[in-house]
């Protein structure tokens, strides 16, 4: 099951050329949720467009289902639900005189989008990181943009050590939620890296898994607790959640740690 919908400037004259965007995405409060807040915008730009370009025609393809809530939900079935989807509909890509794949981490790494639109040799834009599909020998039309990507966790880095030494915070620990989405890790990965050659320290990184039940986040609080009083998290909400539970029986919730959640 999927959910599709289209948005399509209105133009006077017949329209010569046609671009189809496709996109897929989660149905939560962080990518669904947003799109309503989106389109406001997104309606008013297309009537710029239909008067700057009147014979252009835009059309946005969006594929979401309830069911999709979290990663998890979508990384395994990402691949056949967005060629599903496209072979389905092959009669617009026919149309189209472009067809473009846009992507944040809609398919939480970013590959499902990648994988098909290169092998149609369509462009794909994406600004997930994901050093495994930036070879551009190997993945010819995808194209790196926006804020995502490599530049941004280098300007997260810089950012996150001046605020450290501002207040003379020495060491920080790293909570990271890499079981459902690899990028996830790649990220940790990158800014333990950073902060730990900016800081000329060893970052604790914490690995661990919001959804399973087997997860022992007390003892992931109690080991940064004995490190450093400076956590950042970069996890999913619910996982936030557990982990705030687990630092309030370890006794780390009187006022005592900073916590950042980016």
């Amino acid at each position: 099951m999927y959910i599709v919908n289209s948005a399509r400037n209105s133009t006077r004259s017949a329209p010569v050329f046609y671009v189809e965007v496709v996109t897929m995405i989660l149905y939560n409060a962080g990518e669904m949720g947003s799109y309503f807040l989106v389109e406001p915008p997104y309606q008013s730009a297309l009537e710029d467009i239909s008067k700057l370009y009147p014979q252009l025609r835009f059309t946005q393809n969006v594929i979401t289902d309830p069911a999709w809530v979290q990663c998890g939900d979508l990384m395994s079935i990402s691949d056949d639900t967005l060629a599903s989807f496209y072979y389905a509909n092959e009669w617009k890509w026919r149309k189209a005189s472009l067809t473009v794949f846009i992507t944040n981490e809609a398919d939480c790494d970013g590959h499902a989008s990648s994988h098909l639109a290169t092998g149609l040799r369509k462009l794909i834009i994406s600004s997930s990181l994901a050093p495994d599909i930036e070879n551009k020998i190997k993945w010819p039309t995808r194209l790196e943009s926006g804020t995502g990507g490599k530049s941004s966790i280098a300007r997260f880095v810089k950012m996150f050590t001046g605020f450290l030494r501002h207040f003379k915070w020495t060491t920080v620990g790293l909570v990271c939620d890499v079981k459902r989405n690899p990028v996830i890790r790649t990220i940790c990965q990158a800014i333990r890296g950073g902060l730990g050659s900016s800081l000329h320290t060893n970052i604790t990184m914490m690995e661990v898994d919001g959804f399973s039940s087997d997860s022992n986040f007390t003892f992931v609080m109690e080991e940064l607790n004995r490190q450093t009083r400076v956590i950042l998290y970069w996890v999913f909400g619910g996982t936030f959640r557990k982990c705030m539970l687990a630092a309030k029986d370890a006794n780390m919730t009187e006022g005592n740690h900073v916590r950042f959640l980016p």
